[in-house]
């Protein structure tokens, strides 16, 4: 009885372990994405947006974030940023012919990331099932073994601007359970509503600048004006 009793409390002990970890990793990642989404809203271009969020995720060293970008007719992702070091994909540039900076996925090749374009899902993966889905069996098996992706978990979501997807924003990690999966989709959010703000910025700048070309024409023609009546008279 005792066994089975010690038994009963350490495996407790190790679940609620394993809770604590998790809650703890999940607060640490709440604090980053309200830092960063605090960022976000004083940024006046989309590439200013895109950039400060791969930088932030730069210095966290804990979560590699990749933004995604639809290109030829809505149907490949190009690579917008990635806070994943370029280098580790040298040897993977060599044997594809193709630079990782223009590399693109083919969205008929990729169930994964189809469906979080065309259906609008959030879907939790593993890279390994993504990198299956792109290459060749003997190359994706290389990748694998060499870039040490075995363990990394991804959560991908959809990036809007003004109701319509553009891209996704994807985040990988050893530890990214499924708890974190509204963390990521409430990110994405605020990158959507940085995005439109800025467009918005973008138009009144131009709307300004447009009515102080229009006042200073008016101004050189009533002036031309008044120094013709002056003449007339």
């Amino acid at each position: 009885m005792k066994t089975t009793f010690n038994r009963i409390d350490k495996n407790s002990f190790n679940d609620l372990t394993d809770i604590i970890y998790d809650l703890t990793k999940i607060i640490q990642f709440i604090q980053f994405t309200e830092k960063i989404s605090v960022k976000l809203y004083t940024k006046t271009d989309e590439d200013e947006i895109y950039s400060t969020i791969i930088e932030e995720f730069n210095k966290s060293k804990k979560h590699s974030a990749t933004i995604l970008l639809l290109k030829d007719n809505r149907s490949k992702l190009g690579i917008a940023g990635t806070s994943e070091k370029l280098r580790k994909f040298k040897p993977l540039e060599k044997v594809t012919g193709t630079k990782i900076e223009g590399f693109k996925i083919p969205l008929k090749k990729s169930k994964i990331f189809g469906q979080v374009i065309n259906e609008g899902k959030t879907l939790h993966f593993k890279v390994t099932d993504f990198i299956r889905e792109l290459f060749p069996r003997p190359l994706a098996t290389l990748i694998l073994k060499t870039k040490g992706y075995e363990k990394k978990i991804g959560i991908a979501t959809p990036l809007t601007k003004h109701g319509k997807i553009i891209g996704t924003l994807t985040i990988t990690s050893p530890f990214l359970v499924e708890h974190f999966i509204p963390l990521v989709k409430n990110l994405a959010r605020h990158i959507s509503i940085a995005l439109e703000l800025a467009d918005e910025r973008n138009k009144l700048k131009k709307t300004v600048e447009r009515l102080r070309n229009n006042e200073e024409e008016f101004k050189k023609m009533l002036k031309n004006t008044v120094f013709s009546q002056k003449n007339k008279s």
